[in-house]
């Protein structure tokens, strides 16, 4: 089955592409948006984007799971993805603008360089030593005779 779209009121398929392409233009110039017809009876919304020198139609943020699993659009659900744990809270979606704003725990840029800590030093340990080497052997025969 091919994919359909109902763009500026008209049914549109892929096959098309010459048509279709005009008609994406147009919508993307009036911000209008598409609706995806892969399931009957049901209108999904799609946007219009510029991809270089074409125009694709994307799926709305939050509508994959709505297509059908042959559907080019389909989106499994985020429950099933590992998506649902973040949605919220590290992932905000906007429904209206179809923008998605993604909040990290680390920057994504590079700063200025952070000193160390003070308890961290590069310091080394003073050890003081007359310069003589003590007779392992006659130390332990002394340490051995004194008891």
């Amino acid at each position: 089955m091919a994919q359909r779209y109902l763009v500026l009121g008209r049914v549109v398929e892929v096959g098309d592409s010459n048509d279709l392409q005009k008609m994406l233009a147009e919508a993307h110039r009036r911000k209008d948006k598409a609706f995806c017809l892969c399931r009957k009876g049901i209108e999904l919304p799609l946007y219009t984007a510029r991809r270089f020198e074409n125009f694709v139609l994307a799926r709305w943020p939050g509508s994959g799971a709505g297509h059908s699993t042959d559907c080019d659009h389909f989106d499994a659900p985020d429950d099933l993805t590992g998506l649902a744990q973040v949605r919220g809270a590290a992932v905000i979606d906007d429904s209206e603008s179809g923008e998605s704003a993604l909040k990290v725990g680390f920057p994504l840029t590079r700063g200025p360089a952070r000193s160390a800590p003070s308890a961290l030093t590069n310091d080394k340990p003073v050890v003081k030593s007359t310069g003589q080497k003590a007779d392992n052997a006659r130390l332990a025969s002394l340490s051995v005779g004194s008891c």
